[in-house]
């Protein structure tokens, strides 16, 4: 996503052009793709994170994972308090990353 958003920089989805924006952006990639998308992983696939094969199980991973959700949703709430976007005062790459996470979420 950053890579198009800076081989198309007339589309305007990326971060200003400041080090410190760029910074914030590649920030909030790294937890968007490293911690709120992964927690989903097993909320989709409780079957990958137990061994056991009753639905019982794959109930209580799903729960465990839908709490480990909340916390990272806790995160990107934090940061979202007061503003509209990720980065910045528009639209960005960042933005349409976390739309479909908070659909699933729903």
């Amino acid at each position: 996503m950053r890579y198009l958003a800076h081989r198309y920089p007339e589309a305007g989805i990326g971060a200003d052009s400041s080090p410190r924006d760029e910074a914030e952006a590649d920030r909030w990639s790294s937890f968007l793709t490293g911690d709120l998308h992964p927690a989903f992983f097993s909320v989709f696939s409780p079957n990958r994170y137990t061994r056991a094969r009753e639905k019982e199980a794959f109930d209580d991973v799903r729960e465990a994972s839908k709490a480990l959700v909340r916390k990272k949703f806790d995160i990107l709430d934090a940061h979202l308090a007061g503003r509209r976007h990720m980065i910045g005062d528009r639209l960005s790459y960042l933005d349409a990353y976390v739309f479909p996470m908070e659909r699933w979420a729903e």
